[in-house]
Protein backbone atom coordinates (compact mmCIF):
# COMPACT_ATOMS: atom_id res chain seq x y z
CA UNK A 1 0.00 0.00 0.00
CA UNK A 2 1.13 3.38 -1.05
CA UNK A 3 2.14 6.22 1.94
CA UNK A 4 -0.62 8.89 1.91
CA UNK A 5 0.75 12.36 1.26
CA UNK A 6 1.42 13.98 4.88
CA UNK A 7 2.04 18.05 3.73
CA UNK A 8 -0.30 19.95 1.50
CA UNK A 9 2.89 20.52 -0.69
CA UNK A 10 2.72 16.97 -1.70
CA UNK A 11 -0.69 16.35 -3.35
CA UNK A 12 -1.06 16.46 -6.82
CA UNK A 13 -2.59 19.58 -8.03
CA UNK A 14 -5.31 18.81 -10.39
CA UNK A 15 -4.13 21.21 -13.96
CA UNK A 16 -7.33 22.48 -16.56
CA UNK A 17 -7.31 21.69 -19.93
CA UNK A 18 -5.85 24.78 -20.99
CA UNK A 19 -3.01 25.17 -18.53
CA UNK A 20 0.62 23.65 -19.45
CA UNK A 21 2.77 21.88 -17.38
CA UNK A 22 4.65 25.35 -17.23
CA UNK A 23 1.42 27.54 -15.84
CA UNK A 24 1.52 28.95 -19.64
CA UNK A 25 -2.29 29.01 -20.93
CA UNK A 26 -3.25 27.55 -24.12
CA UNK A 27 -5.72 29.39 -26.91
CA UNK A 28 -8.61 27.05 -25.34
CA UNK A 29 -11.01 29.22 -23.04
CA UNK A 30 -12.19 27.42 -19.36
CA UNK A 31 -15.21 26.49 -19.45
CA UNK A 32 -17.57 28.39 -17.40
CA UNK A 33 -20.56 26.66 -15.17
CA UNK A 34 -23.68 27.00 -17.19
CA UNK A 35 -25.35 28.70 -13.41
CA UNK A 36 -22.77 31.68 -14.26
CA UNK A 37 -23.82 32.26 -18.06
CA UNK A 38 -27.61 32.40 -16.99
CA UNK A 39 -29.02 35.92 -16.10
CA UNK A 40 -29.16 37.21 -12.81
CA UNK A 41 -32.60 36.08 -11.17
CA UNK A 42 -34.52 39.23 -10.33
CA UNK A 43 -35.89 40.07 -6.84
CA UNK A 44 -39.17 40.17 -6.28
CA UNK A 45 -40.76 43.53 -5.29
CA UNK A 46 -41.75 43.75 -1.97
CA UNK A 47 -43.51 46.55 -0.10
CA UNK A 48 -43.45 45.40 3.38
CA UNK A 49 -39.54 45.49 4.70
CA UNK A 50 -38.69 42.10 6.25
CA UNK A 51 -36.52 41.63 8.67
CA UNK A 52 -33.51 40.78 6.57
CA UNK A 53 -34.27 44.10 4.66
CA UNK A 54 -34.61 46.27 7.28
CA UNK A 55 -31.27 48.89 8.78
CA UNK A 56 -29.67 47.45 11.67
CA UNK A 57 -31.33 50.47 13.51
CA UNK A 58 -34.79 49.37 12.67
CA UNK A 59 -34.14 45.68 13.66
CA UNK A 60 -35.56 44.41 16.78
CA UNK A 61 -32.75 42.90 19.43
CA UNK A 62 -31.88 39.40 18.61
CA UNK A 63 -34.57 37.27 18.07
CA UNK A 64 -33.34 33.33 19.24
CA UNK A 65 -33.04 31.06 16.13
CA UNK A 66 -33.94 27.53 15.60
CA UNK A 67 -32.62 25.12 13.08
CA UNK A 68 -34.82 23.91 10.28
CA UNK A 69 -34.45 21.07 8.18
CA UNK A 70 -35.92 20.99 4.25
CA UNK A 71 -35.32 18.93 1.35
CA UNK A 72 -35.65 20.58 -1.97
CA UNK A 73 -35.66 19.49 -5.78
CA UNK A 74 -32.02 20.20 -7.37
CA UNK A 75 -32.80 22.51 -9.67
CA UNK A 76 -34.28 24.60 -7.37
CA UNK A 77 -31.25 24.19 -5.32
CA UNK A 78 -29.45 25.37 -7.84
CA UNK A 79 -31.35 28.12 -8.79
CA UNK A 80 -31.02 29.34 -5.22
CA UNK A 81 -27.14 28.60 -5.16
CA UNK A 82 -26.78 30.94 -8.38
CA UNK A 83 -28.90 33.91 -7.33
CA UNK A 84 -26.55 33.37 -3.77
CA UNK A 85 -23.62 34.32 -6.06
CA UNK A 86 -24.80 36.96 -8.01
CA UNK A 87 -26.85 38.93 -5.04
CA UNK A 88 -23.55 37.89 -2.74
CA UNK A 89 -26.43 37.49 0.14
CA UNK A 90 -26.13 34.79 2.59
CA UNK A 91 -28.53 31.89 2.27
CA UNK A 92 -29.69 32.79 5.67
CA UNK A 93 -31.05 36.01 4.43
CA UNK A 94 -32.85 34.92 1.24
CA UNK A 95 -34.51 31.69 3.18
CA UNK A 96 -35.61 33.97 5.87
CA UNK A 97 -36.61 36.53 3.71
CA UNK A 98 -38.58 34.44 1.17
CA UNK A 99 -40.19 32.30 4.43
CA UNK A 100 -41.06 35.44 5.88
CA UNK A 101 -42.73 36.58 2.38
CA UNK A 102 -44.36 33.40 2.00
CA UNK A 103 -45.81 33.61 5.36
CA UNK A 104 -47.36 37.18 5.17
CA UNK A 105 -49.12 36.47 1.78
CA UNK A 106 -50.59 33.56 3.50
CA UNK A 107 -52.18 35.62 6.74
CA UNK A 108 -49.61 33.97 9.45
Amino acid sequence: MTKQPTRLADFPIPRSAGADVDGTHTDQPAAVPHAMLAPAPAAPPSLAPTLATLPETERPPEIPRRALGARVPVPLAERLRAYLYVSRRSQQEVVEAALDDYLRERGA
